[in-house]
């Protein structure tokens, strides 16, 4: 229900198959392709904010009980600039978008 959705200045993308989960990890280079097993069980879910086309960040969502919490929010190698305070504006977003869902 996310994909194509706005997160403030940022679009949302979903990767849904490994495929997808390689793709981000090659353009971030991080370790996404090591995601693949257990978002393909849903114990968590990956999304990407991409800014005109640019992928940008990639954000883990963990599932907890019947909804998902915010789990690491990375950048290109694993940069963390969103994880702290400059990112709560979009952490607050994205989980009014969840409790919507």
């Amino acid at each position: 229900h996310l994909d194509g959705k706005m997160l403030l200045d940022f679009q949302i993308e979903v990767p849904t198959t490994g495929s997808d989960l390689i793709r981000t990890g090659l353009l971030l280079k991080n370790c996404m392709a090591g995601y693949i097993e257990i978002v393909q069980s849903k114990e968590c879910q990956i999304i990407n904010l991409k800014r005109h086309d640019f992928l940008c960040y990639t954000i883990e969502l963990i599932k907890h009980n019947n909804t998902y919490r915010i789990g690491q929010f990375k950048g290109r190698r694993n940069s963390c600039e969103l994880e702290g305070r400059i990112g709560q504006p979009y952490r607050e977003a994205l989980i009014n978008m969840l409790m919507d869902n």
